[in-house]
């Protein structure tokens, strides 16, 4: 059973929540559905879990699938190594974050 991503189309989250309310389709979070009516939703939610995360936070780094063992060791790693936190990274411009990956490469 897919996830059904509302986006940025207003008409069709307006679709979506409309489905929800017939009972046809279920809420995940927002703007995230799904027609799995049958199965808990922490078990979607569990099958579906990178989907999720891609859906919820587009062009993030998970860390369990970076091989990092938890948060705090990628947030960690990734100071180190980028001179910033990952939140104040993806914040910067792409102009800026070039510079910053420019500045890193000539110190290493």
């Amino acid at each position: 059973m897919p996830l059904l991503i509302a986006g940025k189309d207003r008409a069709n989250a307006r679709q979506l929540q409309r489905l929800v309310g017939q009972g046809k389709r279920r809420r995940i979070h927002p703007g995230i559905y799904t027609d799995d009516l049958t199965q808990p939703l922490e078990a979607i939610v569990r099958r579906e879990l990178y989907a999720l995360c891609a859906a919820i936070a587009p062009g993030a780094v998970t860390s369990h699938r970076s091989a990092f063992g938890d948060l705090s060791n990628f947030v960690r790693t990734f100071h180190r190594a980028a001179g910033m936190s990952p939140g104040r990274f993806r914040l910067l411009s792409r102009s800026e974050r070039k510079i910053c990956q420019d500045a890193w490469q000539v110190s290493n």
